[in-house]
């Protein structure tokens, strides 16, 4: 036993250092430019950047179509390239910032990256009782996703987002282990979260919703304090955040507006396929698994985009027909194993409301997304990247792998098979995690 927990605290460090390698590869290969709708974050940076730090304006419908996002993630790289510009004037070589501030969002959101792990591994010592800090299961889990590596080098706020939620999650599991009665301190930190989260992501919101949930299998003995936990958190993070929702509201009439109008929400605002893939199209899946070729069809793009590039914003492949890749088949091996761990009934009753809340949260959080789809239906499946809910796809390998622990414990030999599943895919789908733009 003592052997083997060994060889998972080196393969625990191998694979930390391979991770170091991936992000740093990808500073160095990888242009913002390239981003999701890189024009519009990049105008949105410049404008807040044009009045720091005499105050803090946020741009509008005629200055870029992301107006509606929060200015949280924003706020550090449009200050970098304010002064980028403050020192290009005094030595008179006034040119773009863009690649420098684009190089600061790069090193920021990988330093937060892999903050949100730390963190996470930092809670999971304490749900699984482990006395290390090391949890090679986890690792290996998060490290297999294509989609985090891709996410971390654009301007994306979901990677603040991901923090943040690493942070309520820590914050939420040492409450309910003191059963609630928390001190002030505390309760100004959970209001300071969820003001940030608001500011960060309009899909933050998605995280709240479950709380009820929580609060329905909490003890009753535990309710109150639970309300007045919950209750002044939220107060706090309302004072902190509403009055970017409030400006929403008073300029363009809606505290969620977005810059499509939506359709009634009905099923069929989208085609039959969109929701059930045909047989060409799941074929296509591991020939061709880069737009157009899927189609619109939500599932066989969601699953391409986890663990490829189906979007063609990182590795700017040019497949031919019948190009067979093998990351992205054996990914479906991957998959069914998360989904079996998601679902594997382990004994932590201890935890029960903590747990129903993380996973009624990745349920509202995936009927969230399916509803935004339907609501601004599109032909190309555009809306259909998995970065727009990655904390989603967080919080299933957060339970995945608490699971996994569970069966490291009672059933060794399974848990041995699937870690080294786990590891030959992390293998053979590595070259998707590495940029060739």
């Amino acid at each position: 036993m003592l052997h083997l927990k060994k060889i998972e605290n080196l393969a625990f460090i191998g694979l930390g250092c391979c991770i170091l390698y991936i992000l740093n590869f990808n500073i160095n290969n990888y242009d913002i430019k390239f981003s999701y709708d890189a024009d519009a974050h990049i105008e949105y940076i410049k404008y807040v950047s044009q009045y720091l730090p005499r105050s803090l304006k946020i741009p509008l419908r005629e200055h870029t179509y992301l107006f509606y996002n929060p200015p949280l993630s924003y706020l550090f790289p449009s200050l970098v390239n304010a002064s980028c510009r403050f020192f290009s004037l005094i030595h008179n070589n006034v040119s773009t910032c863009e690649i420098f501030y684009g190089k600061f969002i790069q090193i920021f959101n990988s330093i937060i990256y892999i903050s949100t792990i730390l963190i996470n591994l930092r809670v999971l010592k304490k749900i699984n009782k482990s006395d290390s800090f090391i949890n090679y299961g986890y690792l290996i889990l998060i490290s297999i996703l294509a989609v985090n590596y891709r996410t971390v080098s654009m301007i994306r706020s979901e990677i603040y987002l991901l923090f943040f939620m690493s942070l309520l999650l820590s914050l939420v599991l040492k409450a309910f282990e003191l059963e609630f009665k928390v001190n002030f301190r505390d309760k100004i930190y959970l209001g300071i979260l969820v003001g940030l989260l608001a500011l960060t992501r309009q899909t933050a919101f998605l995280l709240f919703p479950s709380f009820f949930i929580m609060y329905l299998y909490t003890k009753p003995n535990q309710k109150l304090n639970f309300i007045k936990f919950m209750s002044f958190g939220g107060l706090v993070g309302f004072l902190i955040s509403s009055w970017f929702y409030f400006r929403l509201y008073f300029t363009y009439g809606s505290f969620t507006t977005f810059n499509q109008v939506p359709k009634d929400f009905q099923i069929m605002n989208l085609p039959l396929n969109f929701y059930i893939p045909t047989f060409d199209q799941f074929t296509t899946l591991f020939n061709t698994p880069i737009r157009p070729y899927l189609d619109n069809q939500f599932l066989t793009i969601l699953y391409s985009d986890i663990w490829g590039d189906y979007w063609k914003y990182f590795r700017d492949l040019q497949y031919t027909d019948n190009h067979f890749d093998i990351g992205n088949a054996y990914s479906l091996i991957s998959t069914f194993i998360i989904l079996y761990l998601y679902t594997y009934k382990s004994d932590h009753n201890k935890y029960l409301p903590y747990f129903k809340y993380i996973k009624f949260t990745v349920l509202v959080s995936f009927i969230g997304f399916l509803y935004f789809q339907i609501s601004f239906p599109t032909t190309s499946g555009d809306g259909v990247k998995a970065t727009y809910f990655i904390h989603m796809i967080h919080l299933v390998i957060f339970i995945s792998s608490i699971n996994l622990e569970s069966i490291k414990k009672s059933l060794r030999r399974r848990y041995n098979l699937l870690i080294m599943l786990l590891s030959f895919g992390f293998i053979v789908n590595f070259k998707n995690f590495l940029s060739l733009m």
